[in-house]
């Protein structure tokens, strides 16, 4: 390993777009840095809800980037706004003077990494998915090194093979813990227990068609279920309803604090396959039915489920395939053998990379001490 620069460790800058599928690895990231001493500065945009860990007790910088995502209209103010906000990160980086800075993608990370860039700072990409998102595909070629969570990734782009480096998806660590606890497969006729989850943003496309389903489902299966459903707050009291009525022991909410222990009591999850849930669960050693959202340009969640589904990790259902019907079927048929979910079980687990937050951490710190004169005034590209 390269050595670490003379002044008390590193000062490590962190930019993420502000979902939980950028922002939950950063923040793993994060805690093991400040394990080893070093500084850690994070970066990220005014949706970024940092919930707990050692990051929260720190400044975070939030720019306000504005997404481009409709019309001409609102193409032009985000590109204001990732000008304004490009100023706003040279000024932060010419500030602090870090070692390293560490995107993990996302639009508003943007103006971080390309500040970055120009700056001729050490620059690590990170990528959460089986393919390069669009911010990481445009600043590839001036990072350092690209860290993937799937062997996949970079593939498409042609990228370097010595560039890329597969040290998987840093997930939180009460997630990491549920891996010493093994999967325990359903008893027959003994209680099943099924969780529901959407992403940081929860998923309507789950909280309405999960509760048709199971409400199809026959009255001994629904006597042995207990329905962990995270939804969106507008679609709580509908899928409240449809579950009392069909008398389904049910906790329905927008966010749990304790889905580590949720994870871990689980017999089997249904799932969008963000990057973050799917490594998650690999992490976990638990089998999952996996949903990816089916209106990203780039396919992302598809390419994920299938990374994990191909590895025996689960099943995968694409959205338009998901009638309560079918859904019903496939679970009355995994219910009814407890063999197939332990096997998927052990595949998924075998996937999954719990030390991936300690090899990116490495990773970082190989590159920061590539730097020559670490600490050293920053000097514009030309």
């Amino acid at each position: 390993m390269s050595a670490v620069p003379t002044r008390d460790g590193l000062r490590v800058v962190l930019a993420a777009g502000g979902t939980g599928g950028h922002t939950y690895p950063a923040q793993a990231l994060a805690e093991v840095l400040l394990d080893r001493g070093h500084q850690v500065i994070f970066v990220t945009d005014n949706r970024a809800r940092i919930r707990g860990g050692l990051i929260a007790s720190r400044d975070v910088h939030r720019l306000s980037v504005v997404s481009p995502a409709g019309g001409m209209a609102a193409r032009a103010r985000s590109a204001i706004s990732m000008i304004r906000s490009y100023g706003e990160a040279r000024g932060l980086l010419r500030a602090e003077a870090p070692d390293a800075v560490v995107g993990f993608g996302g639009y508003p990370s943007a103006p971080t990494i390309f500040a970055a860039s120009r700056l001729r700072l050490p620059l690590v990409l990170h990528e959460q998915n089986a393919k390069l998102g669009k911010t990481n595909r445009w600043m590839a070629r001036s990072a350092r090194c690209v860290a993937t969570s799937f062997a996949e990734a970079g593939r498409a782009e042609a990228l370097d093979e010595s560039r890329l480096k597969l040290t998987g998806n840093p997930v939180r660590r009460a997630v990491v813990a549920v891996r010493e606890t093994a999967y325990a497969p359903p008893e027959a006729d003994g209680r099943f227990n099924l969780l529901v989850i959407g992403g940081s943003q929860g998923a309507r496309a789950l909280a309405r068609r999960v509760p048709a389903a199971l409400a199809l489902l026959d009255d001994k299966l629904r006597e042995r279920l207990h329905v962990t459903l995270q939804c969106p707050r507008a679609d709580i009291v509908e899928a409240n309803t449809v579950l009392e009525k069909a008398r389904i022991s049910a906790d329905v909410g927008e966010f749990f604090d304790d889905i580590a222990r949720r994870i871990r009591e689980s017999h089997l999850t249904i799932s969008r396959s963000g990057a973050s849930s799917v490594c998650e669960l690999a992490v976990a050693g638990r089998p999952a039915i996996f949903v990816p959202y089916p209106h990203h340009a780039d396919q992302q969640q598809l390419h994920n489920a299938k990374a994990l589904t191909q590895a025996g990790g689960g099943w995968l259902m694409e959205q338009d395939a998901l009638s309560p019907k079918a859904l019903a079927g496939l679970l009355t048929e995994l219910a009814a053998e407890p063999t197939r979910l332990e096997a998927a079980a052990t595949a998924t687990r075998e996937r999954g990379v719990p030390d991936a937050a300690a090899r990116l951490a490495d990773l970082v710190q190989d590159i920061a001490g590539l730097a020559p004169g670490n600490g050293t005034p920053l000097r514009e590209a030309a």
